[in-house]
């Protein structure tokens, strides 16, 4: 396949994925809950979400595995004015969504965790502003998004652990994963140790499986989910550049 009609049928595969996901997702929740709130087990539509979302991110898999490897940073990330306003917006939407955090709930593990978003979102400024002056933002401001994501997968797995119902949250933890790997392998650039396949199946992966979990909606859930989405995309987007 060549090299541009690779990148087009990556980019499409995780548009059309990511609208459909979400949609199946709203369908889930109108479909799969009976008029007291509880699942209906063996819904159809719990099973039509799980299948399309693996059949989406198994079709991205191999699709990546066609990518030429490539292992500095500067062989993947550009200057793009594009990119870099999309840039500035994921860091906004990310910040302003561990200022809902903040807001919405003052103990002490959610306000860290919210500011450790503020921080974060600062983070994907940086770097989106660094990439279009054509220098690397420093490692710091790549690690702490992963240390921001690793310690929000553990408070929020804390969370649903408690719930019954897998399909609850199974596609919201599937979306963390997928975003944590993403910026874990972002960051890997910064060492000249990139692994071009890898992050963009893992930066496209995200893409889909954030917006199947940003149907659930709520303002945090949007806000910071939508700034994960535009991250994971926007790189995704320089990843597939020839």
């Amino acid at each position: 396949m060549q090299k541009k009609s690779l990148r087009i049928s990556l980019t499409a595969l995780a548009l059309a994925g990511s609208a459909v996901g979400f949609l199946l997702r709203r369908y889930m929740l109108l479909k799969a809950y009976g008029t007291d709130g509880q699942m209906i087990r063996g819904s159809a539509s719990i099973w039509i979400l799980a299948v399309f979302c693996a059949l989406a991110v198994i079709a991205l898999a191999l699709l990546s595995r066609r990518l030429e490897q490539r292992a500095d940073y500067e062989s993947v990330f550009s200057s793009s004015g594009a990119c870099m306003a999309l840039s500035l917006a994921a860091g906004a939407l990310t910040a302003a969504g561990g200022a809902a955090g903040v807001l919405s709930d003052p103990t002490t593990v959610r306000m860290v965790l919210g500011f450790l978003a503020i921080a974060s979102g600062i983070c994907f400024i940086a770097i989106g502003a660094g990439r279009f002056r054509g220098a690397a933002a420093g490692a710091g401001a790549h690690l702490l998004p992963v240390i921001y994501l690793v310690f929000k997968l553990i408070v929020d797995f804390k969370h649903w652990s408690i719930d019954p119902a897998v399909p609850d949250y199974c596609f919201s933890l599937f979306a963390a994963i997928a975003v944590l790997f993403a910026v874990y392998h972002i960051a890997g650039f910064c060492f000249g140790k990139g692994r071009r396949r890898s992050a963009a199946f893992w930066c496209l992966a995200a893409a889909v499986l954030t917006a199947v979990s940003l149907a659930d909606g709520g303002t945090q859930n949007l806000l910071t989910g939508g700034g994960m989405w535009l991250w994971a995309a926007v790189n995704a987007w320089q990843l597939l550049e020839d």
